[in-house]
Parts: structure tokens; C-alpha cells; sequence
């Protein structure tokens, strides 16, 4: 259960729970990788703190957004992700399909900022 804004204020909805490509064992090994870090004592001790699970997050899934999109922007596209609203973040980092189109979206954007600066000079 999540708290999702409506026009009266919260209310709490289910979330479907994303699942991985089972044809796929990376997709697969992936998310059981995610799966162990929400699991784990580190994450559970966290609590509330949610830049130390934003840390943990983003430890964990910049090798694979390195693997998708090159080494000069993962740093940047990690750090886009992991600033997600958390509600968005878990769904976002908990397989590798939904990763991949966010972390594309995220490199496409920073590519198009960088044309326009360039036009702009």
C-alpha cells in the first residue's frame, strides 16, 4: 500500500507488484538482487531515512545503468533515478525492464539538454 495525492488530500492504493521477464535471467537476477537489498538489515535499519535508501538504491543498480547507457552518464542518470519520488523509485528499480526505460528516458533528456546548450552557444 502507498500514499497516492488526490484532490482531497492521500489515499492509500495498492500497487501491482512489478515482475521480471522470465524469459530473461538477467531480468531474473536482477530483480532478486532488488528483491535481497528491500530485504535486507541495511535497508530495514534505514527506516524512514530515505536518502540512506536512495544511497543503497543507487549502489546497486549503477552497474546496470552503466551496462545500458556508458560509463560518462551513468553517475548523472543514476542520480535522476534515485531522486525519484519514492513511491515512483521502488516500482522504477525493481526489474530490469522498468529500469531500462527509465534510466533511456533519462539519458534521452540529458542528450536533448545538451543539443540545446549547444545551440544556444
Amino acid at each position: 500500500m502507498v500514499m497516492v495525492p488526490n484532490g482531497n488530500g492521500y489515499s492509500l492504493q495498492k500497487l501491482e507488484a512489478p515482475q521480471p521477464n522470465p524469459a530473461s535471467k538477467e531480468s531474473v537476477d536482477f530483480f532478486n538482487a532488488m528483491q535481497e537489498l528491500f530485504k535486507s538489515e541495511e535497508f530495514k535499519q534505514a527506516g524512514p531515512d530515505l536518502k540512506i535508501r536512495r544511497e543503497l538504491i543507487g549502489n546497486c543498480i549503477y552497474e546496470t545503468i552503466e551496462r545500458l547507457i556508458g560509463e560518462d552518464a551513468a553517475p548523472k542518470v543514476t542520480g535522476m533515478i534515485i531522486d525519484l519520488s519514492f513511491p515512483e523509485l521502488i516500482p522504477t528499480v525493481s526489474t530490469l525492464e522498468a529500469l531500462t526505460v527509465k534510466a533511456k528516458d533519462a539519458f534521452n533528456l540529458l542528450q536533448q539538454l545538451k543539443a540545446q546548450a549547444n545551440q544556444a552557444n
